[in-house]
């Protein structure tokens, strides 16, 4: 049982209704200097391939104390070792950018990363079936910040017209329904994102997770406001 699964039930979680309805909701980046720490600090982090591509390579931003992998930033950054606990998302609470990522939310934050595509993966998951689904909000608010992208790559979610995700903007989606990421051509341009995770219904005290005050009443897709971007 991940550590999700034991507080939905321990705590007994509620689904509750989204307000804002929309599958995807963007907003503009109210600190574009932001942009620039990002892509500083990227310049000189350690970056890993995902095991089946090494077209997509990132840099993880968290790690768990329980995960053997090594380096910590490749702990999130696939899952090499097929280990159990890859998708026991709140178990990855430790912070390796606590410089990059302090101020951003009231929220913890959890198995944050840098990602980054070219378009020649991009084209090869679009033929492949690159469709996938992950957590669902109740468990972690899923943020998309691009930091440099290209309008040939293109964000799908199950049943919407693909987009592209522009730069100046933040995301959130409710990444527990199924979507894609595929590029329509080659560019020179690499899709390179910050990838956050934010846990809007638990809150950690003494190590230990506990019921936020939005838990049970506010939908997390309605919390992006919360987000200091």
């Amino acid at each position: 049982m991940t550590v999700f699964s034991r507080l939905k039930k321990q705590y007994k979680l509620k689904p509750i209704e989204q307000q804002t309805k929309q599958k995807v909701i963007s907003r503009p980046l109210m600190n574009p200097g932001f942009i620039a720490r990002v892509e500083k600090y990227w310049e000189s982090a350690p970056k890993h391939a995902w095991p089946d591509t090494p077209y997509y390579t990132g840099t993880g931003l968290h790690y768990s104390e329980t995960c053997s992998v090594v380096p910590r930033t490749l702990q999130v950054c696939g899952n090499h070792d097929a280990r159990k606990d890859y998708n026991d998302t709140l178990l990855y609470k430790e912070c390796l950018a606590p410089d990059l990522l302090k101020g951003i939310s009231p929220f913890p934050m959890v198995r944050c990363k840098i990602g980054c595509l070219n378009s020649t993966a991009a084209l090869g998951f679009n033929q492949k079936n690159s469709w996938h689904r992950d957590e669902t909000p109740y468990e972690v608010l899923r943020v998309i910040v691009p930091i440099e992208t290209h309008s040939s790559y293109r964000f799908q979610m199950d049943n919407e017209p693909d987009i592209n995700l522009e730069h100046g903007k933040i995301y959130a989606f409710d990444q527990s329904l199924y979507h894609r990421v595929f590029s329509t051509d080659i560019t020179d341009k690499t899709r390179l994102h910050l990838i956050l995770s934010f846990v809007c219904w638990f809150s950690l005290e003494d190590d230990k997770w506990i019921p936020s005050p939005w838990f049970n009443k506010t939908h997390p897709m309605d919390l992006l406001d919360y987000i200091n971007l």
